[in-house]
């Protein structure tokens, strides 16, 4: 499964799907793995009592196989298009069939084969019976996206080269190959090379060695050499000039070579382009007296035939694509529906209309994202819309049986997983009770790890002389009047209306890269670049990338901040200001993002900043003033803004500047109290209320996942402090710090748990809806673990958690912390429950790797400490981390199945195969196999199941960070710019290893009394 992730990346989701996914060798594994779970029943007697958990776990998992071979079998998928005011009965399949059409005078016979081309799997050969005859068909080549192009061949049908030059106004050239006895349009007009029946505007023939043109129509031509032109007469055969250019019309073009010989062939299209191209297929026909080959285009989702031939008296007609599925009804599409985002592209939602013509019987409906019209075992899912908002695309699922068993086993699953928690006689029961029976004394071991802490520089002031002479030479605002400036609304470019607070530290995060920019608020640092914008044209506040180069070129000072004058000249023509650095950018930019370097990023981020500094000095940021016609928010363009909130704006600042001389603020006040109640009375309408504004300014200026980095990495310090003191001095009054300690640890994490519900309430969703926001939920869960299990283990458990979440929120600062509207897809209460499921699961398999990590490293230090309870040690956080990984396992699979229904209500299908829900599987499979290793005698014992939780954590690593950066997928609104592997993960990895091989060989000298996990 694995490989087929990277298959999909490499080739096409067809050659994953047709290599593996629905291969009969992996369908034979799933049928063994269906057999064990039936045989595991009997042969563990699972219809015993206390053991029902587990029955109903396994016939969960033989429903769920059964549930998915209904529907690969025997269910259907396809698409339904509709233009407005239409009807239609016809799904078109998601499945692809080899189609062939033979007939003769008497009978006509279509042959319809399920068969997926793809790259690796194109060797179809199929036998056909028409009457008494045997027709052989086989595919000889397969071209997936082909793109044509021509190969110089002595042996090959002559060909003239044409070039079209393009129309007025427009650059450059368009160049064609027309072949001997074929027509071609160009340029709008047809053109023919050779003998041809079929009319066109321009016949090109060949006469004793020369060309000759024919034109219907009148034209003039040029002779590029010497300059001499001369006219065309219609129907009248003239020489065809070399390298002279014909004008006919519109049209101008040239034959800059004389006849050229060569061959057709088929190559595969760059990925950015394969939605253009067909698929080129080569096939061979043939029955017992002759054989014919043929190439011709298809495409999946197209339904039409490809190529004709003949075979003695027998016309054929071949095809490969998709088909038309009728329905015993009909939809006619009444209306549809695109709602964006105010002042935004942006969709929200989208909607059809529909009337269900059944016989006599009609029924409306309304299908909207994750609102499904489901009538007689058919299941339409609003999928998509045409570029001009008047057609729309329904997704089709025609799989009651399949869905209906799919669903009572996944229901089943959950309920086995979770009785299985708190059921007498389970296995999870019995590592409670040994939990409970170890001795409760903690021990903990200072351990210097390479923990991955995230550099976090301090509030310095980090500017050159003319930042600071600036900002303490500049008029004061009192903070009265800011916090009164803050909370003016404005319109983000996605249509998200929030205070000019938000977007003022949004912007100034990224372009400065810190909160302040010296003693200035990200507001008052606003106000003074519309102040004063040719001031901080000079001014040093851009933060350049790393690299000297960079460095040097960008003329930036010790701290890496240059001046946009350092970055950019003015073109006095065109008022434009031009980036010096464009041709690296454009180099850098055309590069696939996994080939970029150090140097290439920095250049595209530094472009960046330019873009927003210019967008902020051009007004594209204060777009404050409503417009009641489409919600779209007004900048201070005087082209744009009615008169009255021009006029407002403007006596703003002269206000604010008499203000800033008098001190007197009553005016400026007075006038922003006037915008802001022009945008109320105007944008009422998707305006949030007041008290979310003023949540979200508190928000903001609190910077609570900040500051949490630093709370926990000190509580994480502590923690180890009191361990290893803990340790070897078994001091009462040290446990009762480390108590105190944990106390603290949990107020800190109810104000992390706090900082989740103020995002939530502020953003209107649940706060895992991208990367930053589920970097800050995992990291909130991993310190969870340390609350639910503190009561039975030591100290080195919430050290554990506390360090990690300090890592995690570091990495969640590296990303855009930004508050955004959800693609549509999200808006669903799945969200909150497949996600948050999904997510929270994470933070229990990291604790669980690094508690693998900590016995083996205790297992290393074990002569040293010659401590007696340390075996109970070592017992108790295996059994801790073995709980842990079993509540991680039921959160992950629960959460994946329930993704499957989220995807089942929004696309019509639970399953697809994407590369997200793939790995989530593929993360099942590993942990259920490191819970299970207790089975199998050789892969009992300490060492195998603490190295196995390590190793298997770079599953959810995939999961969780490889798919977004490497693989593509339906997860599109999660996924980043592929990376290099960073060198430090070989480190890593080499360090793991070393401490295993050391581990092994010490529990082999100094042997753990056998427990059983």
């Amino acid at each position: 499964m694995a490989t087929g992730t990277f298959l999909e990346q490499v080739y096409t989701t067809d050659t994953a799907k047709a290599l593996i996914y629905e291969s009969s060798w992996f369908e034979t594994i799933m049928i063994l793995l269906l057999l064990c779970f039936i045989v595991n029943i009997g042969r563990y007697c699972l219809w015993r009592r206390e053991k029902w958990p587990l029955l109903i776990f396994h016939l969960a998992f033989v429903l769920i196989f059964i549930g998915g071979a209904i529907s690969r079998y025997i269910g259907f998928e396809g698409m339904m298009y509709l233009l407005e005011g239409a009807t239609s009965k016809y799904i078109l399949s998601s499945n692809t069939f080899i189609k062939l059409k033979i007939s003769d005078k008497n009978r006509i016979r279509v042959y319809e084969i399920p068969y997926l081309l793809a790259n690796l799997h194109s060797k179809f050969q199929g036998r056909f019976q028409f009457g008494n005859e045997i027709f052989n068909l086989k595919i000889i080549n397969y071209v997936p996206h082909a793109q044509e192009i021509i190969v110089d061949s002595f042996n090959g049908s002559p060909f003239l080269q044409i070039v079209t030059l393009c129309s007025k106004g427009a650059k450059g050239y368009v160049e064609d190959s027309l072949f001997s006895g074929k027509t071609k349009k160009i340029g709008g007009q047809s053109i023919s090379f050779g003998s041809h029946s079929i009319p066109t505007t321009m016949k090109i023939v060949q006469k004793k060695g020369k060309l000759y043109l024919l034109s219907s129509v009148n034209g003039k031509y040029t002779i590029m050499k010497t300059g001499i032109s001369g006219l065309i007469r219609k129907n009248v055969p003239s020489e065809l000039k070399l390298k002279t250019i014909y004008k006919m019309g519109s049209l101008q073009w040239m034959v800059p070579d004389p006849i050229r010989h060569g061959i057709i062939k088929y190559v595969s299209s760059p990925k950015d382009q394969e939605e253009n191209f067909p698929d080129a297929i080569t096939a061979e026909v043939s029955n017992r007296n002759q054989s014919k080959i043929i190439t011709f285009f298809a495409k999946k989702g197209l339904s039409n035939m490809g190529g004709q031939l003949q075979i003695e008296n027998k016309k054929i007609t071949i095809g490969y694509g998709s088909i038309f599925i009728e329905t015993p009804f009909s939809l006619h599409l009444d209306r549809f529906e695109l709602q964006r985002y105010p002042g935004s592209s942006s969709p929200s939602s989208f909607a059809s209309e529909l009337t269900i013509n059944d016989g006599n019987d009609k029924k409306k409906y309304r299908i909207l994202m994750n609102n499904v019209l489901s009538y007689k075992g058919y299941r339409f899912f609003q999928s998509s819309y045409d570029s001009d908002i008047k057609g729309t695309y329904l997704s089709v699922n025609h799989d009651y049986w399949g869905t209906m068993i799919s669903y009572i086993g996944n229901m089943l699953l959950g309920l086995g997983m979770f009785i299985n928690f708190f059921w007498k006689g389970t296995h999870f029961s019995k590592l409670r009770r040994k939990l409970a029976e170890i001795n409760r004394k903690k021990f903990l071991i200072l351990i210097f790890l390479p923990l991955p802490f995230i550099g976090i520089s301090a509030k310095h002031k980090p500017f050159s002389y003319n930042l600071i002479e600036f900002i303490n030479s500049s008029p004061k605002i009192p903070n009265s009047h800011l916090d009164k400036f803050s909370r003016l609304l404005v319109q983000d470019p996605s249509g998200r209306i929030k205070p000019i607070h938000t977007m003022a530290l949004e912007l100034l995060r990224k372009i400065y890269k810190k909160d302040y920019i010296g003693p200035w608020e990200a507001v008052r640092w606003m106000i003074s670049i519309y102040q004063y914008p040719r001031s901080w044209i000079h001014l040093p506040f851009i933060k350049v990338g790393i690299g000297n180069k960079l460095l040097n070129i960008t003329k930036a000072n010790k701290n890496a901040y240059t001046s946009l004058m350092n970055l950019c000249k003015f073109n006095q023509s065109t008022g434009k200001i031009d980036f010096f650095l464009k041709k690296d950018y454009e180099k850098a930019f055309l590069k696939s993002p996994s080939q970029r370097n150090q140097y290439d990023k920095a250049i595209i981020d530094l472009t960046e900043k330019i873009g927003l500094i210019s967008g902020l000095l051009q007004g594209e940021y204060l777009r404050i003033f409503p417009n009641e016609v489409n919600h779209t928010w007004i900048r201070t363009n005087p082209m744009k803004v009615y008169p009255p909130a021009l006029n407002m704006l403007k006596n703003y600042f002269i206000a604010l500047s008499k203000a800033q001389q008098s001190n007197y603020w009553k005016s400026a006040d007075k006038i922003l109290h006037k915008i802001i109640n022009y945008q109320y009375r105007f944008g009422h309408d998707i305006i949030p209320c007041k008290h979310k504004i003023e949540a979200e300014i508190f928000y903001n200026k609190l910077n609570i996942f900040y500051n949490l980095i630093f709370f926990y990495a000190f509580l994480g310090l502590l923690f180890l402090i009191v361990a290893f003191t803990d340790l070897f001095t078994s001091s009462f009054s040290i446990r009762i710090v480390g108590r105190l300690i944990m106390r603290i640890t949990v107020l800190v994490f109810f104000i992390h748990a706090f900082g989740l519900a103020f995002r939530c309430y502020i953003s209107g969703h649940s706060p895992w809806s991208n990367g930053y926001e589920s970097a800050v939920f995992i990291s909130w869960c991993i310190v969870l673990v340390s609350c639910l299990f503190y009561r039975t283990v030591n100290f080195f458990l919430p050290s554990i958690s506390t360090l990690s979440s300090t890592a995690l929120l570091g990495i969640a600062h590296m990303m855009n912390p930004e508050i955004t509207n959800l693609v549509p897809v999200l808006k669903s209460y799945w969200l909150i429950i497949h996600v948050a499921v999904i997510t929270s699961s994470y933070g229990f398999f990291s604790v669980g790797g690094f508690l693998g990590l900590t016995v083996l490293i205790i297992c290393i230090l074990r002569p040293l400490l010659k401590n007696p309870t340390i075996e109970n040690l070592i017992k108790e956080l295996t059994i801790i981390n073995e709980m842990s990984l079993t509540i991680g396992l039921f959160l992950l699979t629960v959460g994946t199945f329930l993704g499957g229904v989220w995807a089942n209500n929004s696309w019509g299908r639970y399953w697809s195969w994407d590369p997200k829900e793939t790995w989530a599987l593929i993360s099942i499979i590993v942990y259920a196999f490191v819970l299970h290793m207790r089975l199998i005698p050789n892969l009992r014992g300490i060492f195998a199941f603490n190295f196995a939780s390590i190793l298997s954590f770079s599953s959810i690593i995939m999961t969780y960070f490889g798919v977004n950066y490497y693989l593509s997928g339906l997860h599109s609104y999660a996924k980043g710019n592929p990376i290099a592997i960073p060198i430090w993960i070989y480190y890593i990895l080499f360090f793991l290893f070393f401490i295993a091989i050391i581990a092994r060989d010490q529990i082999k000298k100094f042997p753990t009394n056998s427990i059983s996990i």
